[in-house]
């Protein structure tokens, strides 16, 4: 049985892409399975839904899908300073796409570093609309060479063809999970048992 909305962690995941790269559809199909092939510029939207984690884990999930070019830079902001988790979209059809997800990135790095956050979050890098495979102008290569430089994973999906959409939005509240709670864990384990050896040392030399 689930917890109550309220009792879960809450992960807040940002989409980033240039216009038409299929943000929001990715957004619609990942939240409600839904799909409309006609395009409509994206003026921010937000939506949240309880997600599994695992059998035994779940976590609120809060998305915004960020509007293309047209978003105003101190909205932009924002959205970087609250993100948890941050989705790079480009269309593989459209190589212009696939560098301005380059100039985005380094955006959020710059935004990230001046508050203090460029730890503090987690990445993965998306190529959609992988159905257009016939009119690709970006390689997968390319794509898993970019993900690899940046440190993340790479996914190519279809959001029409709704092909590793959930996966992708699964991949990456796993990572923001795992870095808030586990890793945390983890550390706070190993300095318990690096303390415990210490004093275990300490009472070696009295006589």
């Amino acid at each position: 049985m689930s917890r109550a909305p309220n009792a879960l962690p809450i992960h807040k995941i940002v989409v980033i892409g240039s216009g038409g790269v299929g943000k929001s559809a990715l957004t619609l199909r990942y939240m409600y399975d839904e799909f409309h092939d006609e395009y409509v510029p994206t003026k921010i939207g937000q939506f949240s839904k309880e997600a599994q984690l695992s059998s035994e884990e779940a976590c609120m999930i809060e998305i915004i899908d960020t509007a293309g070019e047209e978003e105003l830079k101190i909205r932009k902001q924002q959205n970087y300073a609250i993100s948890e988790g941050i989705i790079f979209v480009y269309a593989i059809n459209d190589i212009d796409s696939y560098h301005r997800v380059k100039e985005l990135y380094e955006d959020v790095m710059v935004a990230k570093t001046e508050i203090g956050q460029r730890e503090n979050f987690d990445i993965l890098l998306v190529g959609n609309k992988s159905d257009m495979g016939t009119n690709r102008q970006v390689l997968r290569v390319e794509g898993e060479h970019l993900a690899s430089k940046w440190g993340c994973e790479y996914i190519e999906t279809s959001a029409k063809l709704d092909e590793f959409v959930s996966n992708s939005f699964q991949l990456i509240l796993s990572k923001v999970h795992d870095r808030k709670f586990k890793v945390p864990e983890q550390k706070a384990k190993k300095k318990k048992k690096k303390n415990r050896n210490k004093k275990f040392k300490l009472n070696c030399f009295i006589v």
